[in-house]
């Protein structure tokens, strides 16, 4: 007898195909998709069932019914036991869905999931509204011996996967541009772009919503960062979050007394909190695993598939309230199941803009730049750059407006605060809605003023600086030594003021050298009354700077603290350093007053003959109170800085007939200095009244010396032995 009940199996199963072959037809825009697994006939198995979209308009009447296993060259499926595969997703721009599954037209022999990626390939289909499906992408290494689950496209040849193992997959628009862009996470369950973000479930680990890296990247290395966490017992799937990133609904398949249904999450001050959990029905107990939300209206409205093991459901929940309830839209036959759901797609896209780059960054402005590569369809209606100081900022942030529709643009956006980190990107929109670029983040640095040396000087009556704590730039000349041994003390003066850089123990890589002009960025302090920069960077310009003229002082005080000095026909009293050693502090009389000149052991006075007659002293005036607390008006003291600093009035033209020579003399300007000294010469010539215009070290036998550029007058030669240092003063006169 004939087996008329097997007849009968698959002539139902060949006129369903037929029947979803007939129906297949351009997706109307605003309709759901929802993939059915299983053809009505077999069991659903984990060796893959047959799959389709099927196309439901909003209240729940079949419209259309496209078969994904049919195709012999392009064959797909999914388990038909693994609840967690076959998750919708809709690309970015609006254009396409996307599913992950199994290249092969079922049944395998074996376990799906089980079986190698090299054996049964992973792949990547998507579908336009159109209803042609196309393989986007398969891989022989990704995902293998695991589910693949949920996969996602920018509608830009970007597609990302993920599964129960490897983490978030990525497939460029080459067979090798692929990578594993993150593994935070490598059992994932649903996989999305919201607002230009990617996004994935997972219930291993830390449970909840993830954001992975920043924007949608595409190479390896990239960390995931847990942004809901939904609680160790919660079992998320599919989510949706709003343009503004402070709502966001989470599927959750346990049953409802478990917390199961969707979970809807709001966003207030950077934390998110659960509002409430949203059932599936009336009198359902079961949960849901996949959803799509229509947002913008005065509710938003959730379209979801539930948790039943058969005959599952589609419901819709126009979400008023916590008590809001479920109105079920269609219901699968035996041997079916419901898995994804997502709104068709669109004939008409969003555009395709792009965040570019940001350049000229200042600490209150910065411009970004946005190229909008297509209208997606329908006429570009604004664009520009929108930014915020929290990721993923929107039209609903701060934004700019450019004109123009396609191409490259550039805003500026200003009224940005100093030493804060903002986020940016593209934004363009046409009348089916808003897309954005990936988001680029840049830090605003501290402004920093540029101040002249005495703009920082000033002090109160009691001595104390009006400008401690200002951090700016400031520029001058080095003037002398590196006075310490650990870190920089040294002294740096413009036209009219110096100040002291000091830091314990950092150099920033510089070598003090006089002459040297600089550039130097920093706090100013103010140590035992001496006001100081403390450095955060010092930038060498040149060298061999015009050093500034002494100004000849009668008695030292706070107006030319730092600043190069001079004083005259001073008296030695006690302290000169005749062995060179530790910091010698020395006194002299001016006058009645008593004068101290600080000779550090850096200075080449260490170890010379102190001066035995009135003598005249150049340094860098500087203040050192016995005091922490103000006033600080006193304990001022000089700082030589070479043996030439000293100018002894002793032992003046010893040497002038038999060891020294300057001709011609009367000159124009160009004359030569020889010596018969078995020492070198230190040479200084000053005009009359006091300043140096020049200056030579260790000079032996002739030199040949030109300052007819000085002028004509009278000028006075000094001549020092560099060991001794004995001194002759001579008169040159130019004419």
């Amino acid at each position: 007898m004939k087996n008329y009940s097997s007849f009968l199996k698959v002539f139902i199963l060949m006129a369903f195909i037929f029947v979803s072959n007939v129906m297949k037809a351009q997706f109307v825009s605003g309709n759901l998709v929802v993939l059915k697994v299983g053809n009505g006939v077999d069991t659903l198995v984990n060796l893959g069932n047959a799959c389709y979209l099927q196309e439901y308009n909003l209240s729940g009447t079949l419209v259309s019914t496209i078969s994904l296993s049919a195709s012999a060259t392009d064959p797909f499926c999914v388990s038909g036991s693994a609840t967690s595969e076959g998750q919708i997703s809709k690309s970015s721009d609006g254009t396409l869905i996307c599913l992950a599954g199994y290249k092969i037209a079922p049944p395998y022999t074996s376990s799906l999931a089980s079986s190698t990626s090299a054996a049964i390939n992973r792949v990547v289909i998507q579908v336009n509204n159109a209803g042609v499906i196309s393989t986007a992408a398969t891989t022989s290494t990704a995902f293998s011996a695991n589910n693949i689950r949920s996969a996602v496209s920018d509608g830009n040849n970007n597609y990302w996967a993920a599964g129960g193992s490897t983490g978030v997959y990525h497939f460029g628009s080459t067979a090798s541009d692929t990578a594993v862009v993150s593994t935070t996470s490598t059992n994932i369950r649903f996989i999305d772009i919201f607002n230009s973000q990617l996004y994935y479930t997972t219930n291993k680990g830390t449970f909840g919503l993830y954001q992975v890296g920043t924007g949608t990247p595409t190479t390896s290395g990239q960390t995931s960062t847990n942004i809901i966490a939904t609680g160790s017992t919660s079992s998320p799937f599919a989510f949706a979050l709003n343009s503004t990133i402070d709502t966001c609904y989470i599927t959750d398949d346990r049953v409802v007394s478990s917390g199961g249904g969707i979970q809807k999450w709001v966003k207030s001050a950077g934390i998110w909190t659960l509002a409430y959990t949203l059932g599936s029905g009336t009198s359902s107990t079961v949960g849901c695993r996949s959803l799509t939300v229509k947002w913008g209206e005065v509710h938003p409205i959730i379209y979801a598939t539930t948790a039943e093991t058969t005959n599952n459901r589609i419901i819709k929940i126009l979400d008023s309230n916590s008590t809001a309830l479920a109105a079920t839209l269609a219901t699968s036959a035996s041997n079916t199941l419901f898995r994804g759901i997502a709104f068709a797609p669109d004939n008409n896209a969003v555009p395709n803009v792009t965040t570019v780059a940001y350049s000229n960054l200042s600490p209150f402005s910065v411009n970004v730049s946005g190229n909008v590569i297509s209208d997606g369809g329908s006429a570009v209606l604004a664009r520009g750059i929108c930014w915020d100081t929290i990721a993923n900022p929107t039209i609903a942030s701060s934004h700019t407006s450019e004109i123009g529709t396609l191409g490259v643009f550039s805003s500026t956006l200003n009224g940005l605060l100093q030493n804060r980190t903002y986020y940016a990107r593209a934004y363009a929109s046409n009348a089916i809605g808003v897309s954005y670029g990936s988001v680029i983040s840049f830090t605003t640095p501290i402004y920093i003023p540029t101040y002249t040396i005495s703009q920082v000087k000033g002090i109160n009556a009691q001595g104390v600086g009006d400008s401690v704590n200002v951090y700016c730039k400031l520029h001058g000349v080095v003037h002398g030594l590196n006075f310490t041994t650990v870190g920089l003390s040294f002294y740096m003066m413009d036209a009219m003021a110096g100040i002291n850089i000091y830091s314990n123990p950092g150099t920033y890589n510089y070598t003090v050298a006089e002459g040297d002009s600089i550039k130097v960025i920093g706090k100013i302090q103010q140590s035992r009354g001496l006001i100081e920069i403390v450095p955060d960077s010092i930038v060498k310009i040149s060298s061999a700077s015009t050093l500034n003229t002494p100004v000849l002082l009668s008695t030292l005080n706070d107006s030319h603290e730092s600043s190069l000095i001079k004083m005259e026909y001073l008296t030695y009293l006690s302290g000169w350093p005749i062995i060179p050693g530790i910091t010698a502090s020395v006194s002299a009389l001016k006058g009645t007053d008593t004068v101290t000149i600080m000779i550090f052991t850096q200075c080449n006075l260490q170890g010379t003959p102190a001066p035995v007659a009135p003598f005249h002293i150049i340094g860098i005036e500087s203040q050192y109170t016995t005091s922490l607390n103000p006033p600080f008006l006193s304990n001022y003291f000089i700082i030589p800085r070479y043996i030439s600093d000293l100018i002894r009035t002793d032992n003046v033209n010893a040497y002038e007939e038999q060891n020294v020579s300057i001709y011609p003399n009367p000159s124009d300007g160009r004359f030569n200095i020889e010596t018969k000294q078995n020492n070198a010469l230190d040479i200084n010539i000053y005009t009359v009244q006091g300043s140096l215009i020049y200056h030579k070290t260790n000079v032996f036998s002739t030199e040949k010396i030109d300052i007819s550029d000085k002028g004509k007058a009278v000028y006075l030669i000094q001549l020092i032995d560099s060991k001794t240092g004995d001194c002759q003063t001579h008169k040159l006169i130019v004419h």
